[in-house]
């Protein structure tokens, strides 16, 4: 694989810092909730050991990183009963000099993958009222919306994909 290849993996702990540093990238782009508070380091270091962060690499640079797994909150959003074993995908984050390349939609698909290996059947996710970008993104990818809520002082959109139906 060449050096300017991008590369899906799993975080480790040497990206702790490095992953820090783009979600504070991001605080303050149009349709980011994020603040000073979240994601905290200790949300990234509680994913890193929890083996539910993912990032993309190129030419050793994480320029994306987003958490899925399993979460405790998806029994709170109205979803499709046809679920057996549903995750989450939050704290999608790209680099803002490589978004519109692509990148979130990689990362996204990567990580479909690696949720149905881990027995996934369904996905689930928040995203800001006010982020157009994010919300053409996920629909692209399939995602339909099954809910609008309040929550942490903001609006968003609650959305839900199956894992059994092929991405395009």
């Amino acid at each position: 694989m060449g050096e300017t290849e991008l590369v899906f993996r799993k975080a480790e702990e040497c990206d702790r810092e490095a992953i820090m540093s783009l979600y504070r990238s991001l605080l303050g782009f149009p349709g980011c909730g994020w603040n000073e508070e979240y994601p905290s380091i200790e949300d990234v270091d509680n994913d890193i050991s929890a083996r539910c962060l993912y990032c993309i690499s190129l030419s050793g640079r994480i320029v994306a990183a987003a958490r899925s797994g399993a979460d405790s909150d998806t029994d709170l959003f109205p979803l499709d009963s046809s679920f057996t074993r549903v995750c989450e995908l939050s704290r999608v984050g790209v680099a803002l000099d490589m978004q519109g390349q692509g990148i979130a939609q990689l990362l996204i698909k990567n990580i479909f993958q690696e949720m149905i290996t881990l027995g996934f059947d369904g996905i689930c996710l928040l995203v800001d009222t006010t982020n157009p970008s994010a919300i053409a993104l996920y629909e692209k990818l399939g995602f339909t919306r099954c809910w609008r809520t309040f929550m942490y002082g903001r609006d968003f959109y609650c959305y839900q994909r199956s894992l059994n139906t092929p991405t395009t």
